[in-house]
């Protein structure tokens, strides 16, 4: 049975352009959140169930990826966790809690929920493909068009940022300095300097497919927010990804 606090009960995440200024949110015995009033920006506050659908995304991901890198040798299955670990942390965790930062600055509400079904079809295509739906920040409150524009593009930011700290061990990576890139060669360096050479290459590369993935302009992905809110701030943010992209393919050419 619901817990209601006498409020209105309407979902969280209907238009929030049409939002009133004054809202609560009560929970039911899932977890699953209602209106709450408009509260003073907070940075950064978790709810236990956040807490735990961030690691059980994190983990189903991690296993999801590591399964499809080991492309059926068991064996390697702790080295391609281990290498894949800092890449869904990042990658993954970091542009979630980007939209939330901004979110919560601008005095919404915000929490990650775990999209259960998607995690469990990302588990069972594994050894295939990775195509996964992990879940999302959900975000409720009065925001305006720009507001929304800003903390969607939060998200492609925060990966494009850890890109663009990683590219000189990238380029060490590359020129062979850590010596054969774990998983990836035929007989791979499983030393810790490989797995960390492993661990950085995998960070680089699906951070940059995460930040151009999420600017496609098609909704429910960031870009249409980015683009519906300023046109000229998405082209350049689309330049600027492809940009790194091309410099990237250029150092390991």
């Amino acid at each position: 049975m619901r817990r209601d606090d006498g409020w209105s009960d309407r979902p969280l995440w209907d238009d929030p352009y049409t939002r009133p200024r004054s809202y609560r949110v009560s929970f039911d015995s899932g977890g699953d959140p209602y209106t709450r009033p408009r509260r003073k920006a907070g940075i950064l506050k978790f709810s236990a169930t956040e807490l735990n659908q961030l690691f059980h995304a994190t983990a189903i991901l991690t296993l999801a990826f590591g399964i499809n890198f080991a492309a059926g040798n068991w064996d390697l299955l702790p080295y391609t966790i281990v290498l894949i670990f800092p890449a869904v942390a990042s990658g993954f965790i970091l542009h979630e809690m980007g939209h939330k930062y901004f979110a919560q600055r601008y005095g919404a509400w915000s929490e990650f929920r775990a999209y259960y079904m998607g995690l469990l079809f990302a588990l069972m295509l594994s050894p295939m493909i990775i195509f996964a739906a992990p879940g999302a920040v959900m975000i409720s409150g009065y925001l305006r068009k720009k507001e929304i524009g800003i903390l969607s593009l939060a998200g492609p930011m925060v990966n494009l940022s850890i890109v663009l700290a990683c590219i000189p061990a990238y380029i060490l990576i590359t020129a062979g300095r850590f010596g054969s890139i774990a998983g990836m060669d035929p007989d791979p360096d499983m030393s810790g300097f490989g797995l960390l050479a492993g661990a950085i290459f995998y960070m680089v590369w699906i951070n940059i497919l995460l930040a151009g993935f999420n600017l496609i302009p098609v909704p429910p992905l960031d870009g249409s927010k980015v683009l519906r809110w300023n046109a000229g701030v998405y082209l350049a943010a689309f330049i600027l990804v492809y940009v790194v992209a091309d410099a990237l393919l250029s150092i390991g050419a």
